[in-house]
């Protein structure tokens, strides 16, 4: 399961994220989430959360949701302590460059 950001965590890195529902950032963040979780190869957990893998989600969020991608399915949902699973209806939107960059230091990448 991907680590996931609150919406209120996500808006001290980027204003626009606060002007979103909760229902639309909290779907948005939790697919960007596992997207970058995908993209480096790990799962994130909570403590791992730096400011860089922070900032590279809230502007995954708000670059899917620019390009009007759908979050994805839901495919896992938790009542306490709200959290949630998507699954990425479509890939095509990647991840904006600025968010590549941040998440470099984190890629695990497999060599042989």
């Amino acid at each position: 399961m991907a680590a996931y950001i609150s919406q209120s965590e996500a808006t001290t890195y980027t204003d626009v994220i606060g002007t979103w529902t909760a229902a639309a950032a909290g779907a948005y963040l939790s697919a960007a989430s596992s997207l970058i979780d995908q993209y480096c190869a790990r799962s994130f957990l909570p403590a791992d959360l730096t400011a860089d893998v922070k900032l590279a989600i809230a502007f995954t969020a708000i670059h899917l949701k620019t390009l009007g991608q759908s979050p994805g399915v839901l495919t896992s949902e938790r009542i306490g302590d709200y959290s949630a699973t998507y699954q990425m209806a479509t890939t095509g939107g990647g991840l904006p460059a600025m968010a590549v960059q941040l998440l470099q230091p984190y890629r695990v990448v497999v060599i042989g």
